[in-house]
């Protein structure tokens, strides 16, 4: 499967939502899908599972939590928002992305 093909299959999911976080420690915004826990660092890579990264592993790879012990949240992370199409609309448009299905 090509680059984008991968980008048509995977916005066509239902119910496919990502959360735009901030990682404040060391100042990163990260794209985490609320359904899998799949993580991006940039916003092109959300198009693709290639790009993807196991968010727990990625945040405990930054001595951010510790494996056993329950984290607080709110001083590892901070979410923004989702993800909207209006955020990916110049890698949609660089890649000649076709949307398919609603999102509503």
């Amino acid at each position: 499967m090509d680059r984008q093909e991968s980008y048509s299959l995977l916005l066509s999911i239902d119910g496919w939502k990502n959360r735009k976080s901030s990682i404040e420690k060391i100042n990163t915004i990260i794209y985490v899908c609320e359904e899998c826990e799949a993580a991006w660092l940039s916003l092109d890579g959300i198009f693709t599972e290639e790009d993807a990264t196991a968010f727990i592993s990625y945040i405990e790879s930054l001595d951010l939590i510790t494996r056993g012990v329950a984290p607080d949240w709110r001083r590892v992370l901070e979410v923004i928002d989702f993800v909207r199409l209006d955020d990916v609309e110049c890698i949609i448009e660089k890649y000649g992305i076709e949307i398919v299905g609603s999102y509503c």
